[in-house]
């Protein structure tokens, strides 16, 4: 009997080191790849692609074909199954350009690329932050004159001075 155990137990564990010695991993590729895409000054630009493919995966963001990283211009952020690039400086035209995605394991490597223009119409608008900036303020600032309604060249009389209210960005928005 032990040496039927001995031999079941020798053949299990066979089987199971077999097993994940077998199991090759799978090379990652693009389930969704980045789309060309056009924005507009001081708008968010987000770029994001999934993928699938075994773990360990390498992920290589590119710009006009330099390599770009998690800075104080882009946030990079990569899941199991997501890449996605933030431009935090969409507020300049110089965020136009080509983008690429590299991912890459041991058992392959993908890539793909998006062009980002820049949408029409903005060099003529405002941009977008200073647009809401100016709403949000215009609710709070106003731009006071004081007129003088005494006729007489008397300056030391202030009360005759008549203050009204203006809204400063009125014209703006």
């Amino acid at each position: 009997m032990a040496q039927f155990r001995s031999s079941i137990h020798s053949k299990l564990t066979t089987s199971l080191v077999l097993g994940l010695v077998l199991e090759s991993p799978k090379p990652v590729r693009f389930i969704k790849k980045l789309e060309d895409t056009s924005f507009i000054v001081g708008q968010p630009l987000k770029l994001v692609c999934t993928y699938t493919g075994s773990q360990r995966v390498h992920v290589t963001w590119k710009k006009d074909d330099k390599l770009i990283w998690a800075s104080y211009q882009y946030n990079v952020l990569t899941t199991d199954s997501t890449c996605s690039l933030e431009v935090l400086y969409s507020d300049r035209p110089a965020a136009a350009g080509k983008y690429s995605c590299e991912i890459s394991n041991e058992a392959g490597s993908d890539v793909c690329h998006a062009h980002v223009t820049l949408g029409k119409g903005t060099s003529t608008n405002l941009p977008t932050a200073f647009h809401s900036f100016a709403k949000l303020i215009s609710n709070y600032l106003h731009f006071v004159r004081c007129t003088d309604d005494d006729d007489d060249d008397d300056d030391d009389d202030d009360d005759d001075q008549k203050c009204i209210s203006l809204h400063y960005f009125e014209d703006v928005l």
